[in-house]
C-alpha cells in the first residue's frame, strides 16, 4: 500500500505522543510506502524515521481560514495524493478538513463534541454555551463529510461517534496505550529532577486546556490544609507558573511547575512520583492511564465514564463536582498502603486489556488495507 499519514490534527500533548508511537511502529512494515505530512510539530519522530527507505516526509501547513471545514476539499493535498499515487489516507487525529479522493481513515479525539454531560460545561454562561454548541455542530459536520471510516481509542467514544455519523460510516476501536519509550529505559531523558521532598508527590501531565481542570488545584490544596493539615504533599504540573495567574502563597507552596516536557522525559518523572493525578473533566482517552499502570503508580481521577471504562478497578475515583470528595479520596490513598498496592496490581492486569503499541499499529494497518480492498 501507498499510505499518506496526515498528522495535522496532532498538535500538542497526547496527540503528539500517539502520533509518535504509531508512526515509529507502523513504518516498520517495509512492504508499504509512507508519506508523512507534517507541520514540524514532532522533530524527534521525523528524525527517528528519516533513514527508512520506504518513508518520505512532507511539510505542509493549512491556511487558517481553509474552507475544507465546510466543503471537504483541499486541492493541494489532492494533488499530493495524485502525484504520489496514494492508495489510502490515514489521518491520525482530525479535524482533517479534507475529503480525499481515496479511502480515508480518520482518528477522532474531539471529546467536547460527544460528552455533553460533563461538569466541564458548568463553567460557561448560557450565551457562551450557545456559541460552543454551534462550534461543536460545525466540527461534527466536518467529520461527517471528511470520511466514511473513523477510529477511536475507546469504545465509550466510538459509541458516541456513531450517534452523529451517517449509518454507512464505519467506526473502529483501537485502544490507546503508552508510548514504546516506556519500555526502553536506555532512551529515557532523566534530566528533570524534582526538588527533595518528604511527603506525597502527585504528577499531573497535562496541557493547560480548560477541560484538564487545573482550576481545581487551588480549592483542593486549601481543603487539604484546613481538613487534613498533617498530610504533606505537592503537585508536579507540566505547565508554567504564569499559566495559572492569581495563585496565593499557600497554593504556590504545594505546586511544582515544570513546564512543557518531551515524551522521553516523562518516565523519569513518574519514577519520582507517588500518584498519577488527572482531574480532567473529559477525555477521549488519556495515555496517562496506561503510563501510570506501566510505571506502577496509583491513579486518582474523576468518577466519569471515559475514565472508569478505561481504568476500571485500577484507580481511586472522586466526584468531579466536589472538592471534599477529591480531598477525601486523596487522603485515603495517602494513608492506606494496601489500597495503593491493590490499585497498582489491578493496573498491571488492566494493561493486558489494551492493544499494545505493536498491536495498535497492526490493527490500524489492517483497517487501512481493508479500506483499500
Amino acid at each position: 500500500m501507498r499510505i499518506l499519514i496526515n498528522t495535522y490534527g496532532a498538535s500538542v500533548g497526547g496527540g503528539i505522543q500517539v502520533a509518535d508511537s504509531i508512526i515509529r511502529e507502523i513504518v516498520k512494515r517495509s512492504e508499504n510506502y509512507y508519506l508523512i505530512v507534517h507541520r514540524n510539530q514532532f522533530p524527534q519522530t521525523l528524525e527517528a524515521v528519516k533513514d527508512y527507505k520506504n518513508v518520505e516526509t512532507h511539510y505542509y501547513t493549512m491556511n487558517k481560514y481553509n474552507m475544507g471545514l465546510v466543503t471537504g476539499r483541499n486541492r493541494y493535498l489532492d494533488k499530493l495524493v495524485e502525484e504520489k499515487k496514494i492508495d489510502v489516507v490515514f489521518t491520525v487525529f482530525g479535524l482533517s478538513k479534507w475529503k480525499p479522493k481515496v479511502p480515508h481513515l480518520e482518528g477522532f479525539a474531539r471529546c467536547k463534541t460527544v460528552i455533553p454531560e460533563s461538569p466541564y460545561w458548568k463553567i460557561y454562561s448560557p450565551l457562551q454555551m450557545v456559541k460552543l454548541r454551534l462550534i461543536n455542530k460545525a466540527i461534527n459536520y466536518s467529520f461527517r463529510i471528511s470520511s466514511d471510516a473513523f477510529w477511536t481509542e475507546c469504545e465509550f467514544i466510538s459509541e458516541r461517534v456513531r450517534q452523529f455519523l451517517p449509518a454507512k460510516a464505519k467506526v473502529f476501536t483501537v485502544s490507546g496505550y503508552y508510548n514504546q519509550v516506556y519500555d526502553k529505559p536506555e532512551e529515557w531523558d532523566n534530566s528533570i529532577n524534582f526538588p527533595p521532598f518528604e511527603g506525597t508527590t502527585l504528577l499531573m501531565i497535562a496541557a493547560n486546556y480548560p477541560h484538564k481542570n487545573y482550576r481545581i488545584l487551588a480549592p483542593f490544596i486549601h481543603y487539604m490544609a484546613e481538613v487534613h493539615p498533617g498530610i504533606k504533599f505537592r503537585i508536579v504540573v507540566t505547565i508554567k507558573e504564569d499559566e495559572l495567574p492569581g495563585l496565593d502563597d499557600l497554593v504556590k507552596k504545594h505546586i511544582v511547575f515544570i513546564g512543557g516536557v518531551r515524551i522521553n522525559q516523562c518516565p523519569h518523572m513518574y519514577e519520582q512520583s507517588d500518584i498519577m493525578f488527572l482531574p480532567s473533566l473529559m477525555e477521549c482517552f488519556s495515555a496517562c492511564y496506561p503510563e501510570a499502570m506501566r510505571m506502577r503508580k496509583p491513579i486518582l481521577v474523576p468518577n466519569l465514564g471515559f475514565a472508569t471504562v478505561t481504568c476500571k478497578d485500577a484507580a481511586q475515583y472522586f466526584d468531579p463536582n466536589s472538592v471534599e470528595s477529591l480531598g477525601e479520596a486523596f487522603y485515603e490513598l495517602c494513608t492506606n498502603a494496601e489500597l495503593r498496592e491493590r490499585l497498582v496490581r489491578n493496573g498491571t492486569e488492566q494493561l493486558k486489556e489494551f492493544n499494545n503499541y505493536e498491536q495498535r499499529a497492526k490493527k490500524l494497518l489492517d483497517i487501512l488495507e481493508s479500506l483499500v480492498n
